[in-house]
């Protein structure tokens, strides 16, 4: 459904007959000459409005120049580099060799190819809309306020612990819901082995009440590196601050990628010590809109420099903070010595 969807969209059109081979999703069973098709195959044709034929069975010659095709797109695609950092970069790699042989002619046969493609894609039926494309099941959320999808557990909210959730299973993600309101989406696992896919933000509520799980949590693994960094210079002993600091993110739209910047923009200014409290000034002067000449912020230009005014301000007694915190810890490790 998904790789339909994608390609009509693609496109942007629509072909009016689509040509299947004998396999197992396209067709449902076989009564003797006649093949029905499959539920799936149906939904897609009633919903984007084609009609669809099957091949004969052992007639190669019928689709032979489809599976050379394939053959030689995957070559000069993937032959020299096999390795990406993740699926939407061999995806956006593929396309673009995809569009270079669509746009070149390699044989006197091919020569108004890029023409006759022009005229093919015009030729479609409109594109007008998308099928959601998608399983969908219900689960119970057990006492690790996760839910356990073959063989694989995806946590939620601990405030949801034995309560009934819809999953949305997409090919790549799922997605969770409860009273029809999205409360987790996780990249999908398909290892054959038991996999566990761990969010932080899903525990606060209980490291509020047990902060000092938190150093040996499988959700603190499967954090960003940068914020476990974060975590182990700045809060290996201060855990609550840091699962406080998390629910404040969470509550005002701050992503991991914000603390993190924020975090950068502190060491920036040459601060040793971080608390909890600087990573949120920061965090609202890195994401404070900035004003241009044409179009201020602020229609009254004193309001936009007092509250600049305050906020240098602040950040200034916090860094200053942290300096004398650093030079009186700094002083008692010399007298130590």
């Amino acid at each position: 459904m998904e790789s339909h969807r994608n390609f009509f969209r693609q496109v942007k059109g629509v072909p009016s007959i689509m040509v299947y081979d004998n396999m197992r999703v396209a067709i449902k069973k076989f009564a003797g000459e006649e093949k029905k098709p499959t539920e799936t195959l149906l939904r897609m044709s009633n919903f984007y409005r084609y009609h669809y034929r099957f091949c004969n069975a052992r007639a190669g010659w019928e689709k032979g120049h489809v599976e050379r095709s394939v053959e030689y797109v995957r070559r000069k695609a993937f032959s020299i580099n096999l390795h990406y950092a993740s699926l939407k970069d061999a995806q956006e790699h593929l396309l673009a060799i995809c569009e270079k042989i669509n746009s070149r002619s390699g044989s006197p046969s091919t020569i108004n190819k890029v023409e006759e493609l022009a005229a093919d894609l015009a030729a479609l039926r409109p594109y007008t809309n998308e099928m959601g494309c998608f399983q969908m099941a219900e689960y119970k959320v057990d006492k690790w306020s996760t839910i356990c999808m073959n063989c694989s557990h995806y946590s939620v909210p601990d405030t949801l612990v034995g309560k009934m959730v819809t999953v949305k299973m997409y090919s790549e993600k799922i997605v969770i819901l409860y009273n029809n309101d999205k409360v987790a989406v996780h990249e999908r696992i398909y290892s054959r082995q038991k996999g566990w896919s761990i969010k932080l933000e899903h525990y606060l509520n209980t490291l509020l009440r047990k902060p000092g799980a938190l150093n040996t949590s499988l959700a603190l693994k499967q954090m960003p590196q940068q914020i476990q960094a974060l975590f182990n210079k700045h809060f290996t002993d201060k855990a609550r601050d840091f699962v406080f600091l998390l629910q404040y993110a969470r509550e005002n739209d701050f992503s991991d990628n914000d603390i993190i910047e924020a975090y950068t923009s502190l060491k920036a200014r040459g601060l040793r010590s971080i608390s909890a409290d600087q990573i949120k000034a920061m965090l609202y002067a890195n994401n404070e809109p900035q004003a241009t000449q044409d179009e201020p912020i602020y229609p009254d230009e004193s309001h936009k420099s007092g509250s600049a005014l305050i906020e240098d301000g602040a950040m200034r007694i916090l860094m200053d903070l942290s300096r004398i915190m650093d030079t009186e810890n700094n002083i008692k490790i010399i007298t130590k010595n």
